[in-house]
């Protein structure tokens, strides 16, 4: 396997070389439509398929339910973050699918899907498909079966999941060193567990089932209301969290490469707040929306909740991104050092304040 110096020296290489015919960014796959041998999801296997026809306008209705799909997991338990987090700020931990093999699992909230493949990781677990069409960008997208997802002690069996053909790659004179290969963890399967913590100091993931979240001491964590937004396409889980002292109901991203990325409208209200802060044309990567156009800005201390956040990042996207939402999101970035409880039965999240060095050395905690 590739270590992470050797993928980092690549990187690096191949940013340098761009001019030179290298290349970092995502690449369309092959759609899996087109693929011969590739296995379908019929109905009646762990799934039902409805297709009806619209008779006033012709349009045809296509509803599938997965009958399969639960949970064979009690308790909790707790798995090590993957070098994602030391390194790039992301949240990912090992994953088992069913061909033996471990891959990095991002856990994003800030993802409305379930679970989420790309047309490599299909192709190697010999996964069946459903294709539903292609994005605007060309890329395949689809269903596929996913027999089982294990985390730690945690099984997932047939969960709803997704395929999109799309990777990350890194090439050198237009050939490929290395290529992505992971899977990704959205809302709508984090929340079938009672509650996912983050212990970020530790750097460790714990997923709760059939069992509340219950701290030693109540005192010692913040507590902030949790809301949805939106249908299961568009699904976003909501904070009311205190921004520079105002309460703002602000989308959390537990994935966010950047600590807060907003909209127009929401920047010029920080801006003002924070002296008429400064923002400088740019691009970031977003995952699999490939480098996207930006604004992005610092400000010298941003509050957020009880955390004060010295030169705080924050990236601005227009109307016209596919990542604009007003007022934006704020990320795990921002709570590096914290422990963060998704408590999805109270719709609660939990933030475990800062000790002073008083309150260690007196073993409050």
């Amino acid at each position: 396997m590739m270590t992470f110096r050797l993928w980092k020296f690549l990187f690096v290489c191949a940013i340098c070389l761009l001019p030179a015919g290298c290349y970092v960014g995502p690449v369309v796959e092959k759609d899996l439509a087109d693929c011969a041998g590739l296995r379908r999801i019929k109905d009646g296997d762990f799934y039902k398929i409805d297709l009806q026809t619209n008779k006033a306008t012709g349009e045809t209705i296509l509803s599938i339910s997965n009958v399969a799909r639960q949970m064979d997991f009690a308790g909790s338990t707790r798995v090590r973050y993957s070098w994602f987090y030391d390194k790039l700020g992301l949240i990912a931990v090992p994953g088992r699918l069913p061909d033996g093999n471990e891959y990095p699992v991002f856990i994003d909230t800030g993802s409305p899907s379930a679970v989420l493949l790309s047309g490599r990781m299909v192709r190697a677990n010999d996964l069946a498909i459903f294709p539903l069409g292609n994005t605007s960008r060309g890329e395949g997208v689809g269903l596929c079966d996913l027999p089982e997802l294990r985390i730690g002690d945690a099984r997932m069996i047939h969960p709803n999941c997704g395929y999109l053909g799309m990777h990350w790659e890194v090439k050198f004179l237009c050939l490929p060193w290395w290529r992505q290969k992971a899977l990704l963890l959205g809302l709508r399967q984090l929340r079938e567990f009672s509650y996912v913590l983050f212990d970020n100091a530790n750097q460790e993931l714990e997923l709760g089932c059939d069992g509340r979240f219950c701290p030693e001491n109540a005192e010692q964590w913040m507590q902030y209301r949790l809301s949805y937004e939106g249908n299961s396409l568009q699904l976003k889980l909501m904070v009311e969290l205190p921004l520079e002292g105002e309460i703002t109901q602000i989308m959390f991203d537990s994935c966010g490469r950047y600590g807060m990325a907003v909209g127009d409208e929401f920047w010029e209200k920080l801006s003002r707040a924070n002296g008429g802060a400064a923002a400088k044309k740019g691009s970031v990567p977003m995952g699999f929306l490939g480098w996207l156009p930006c604004r992005k800005a610092r400000i010298a201390e941003l509050e957020v909740g009880d955390v004060k956040v010295k030169n705080a990042e924050v990236i601005i996207f227009g109307q016209d991104s596919p990542m604009w939402h007003e007022p934006g999101y704020v990320s795990m970035k921002f709570f590096g050092d914290r422990t963060v409880v998704l408590d999805f039965e109270r719709m609660v999240m939990w933030i475990r304040k800062q000790l002073d060095e008083g309150e260690r050395l007196l073993g409050v905690i």
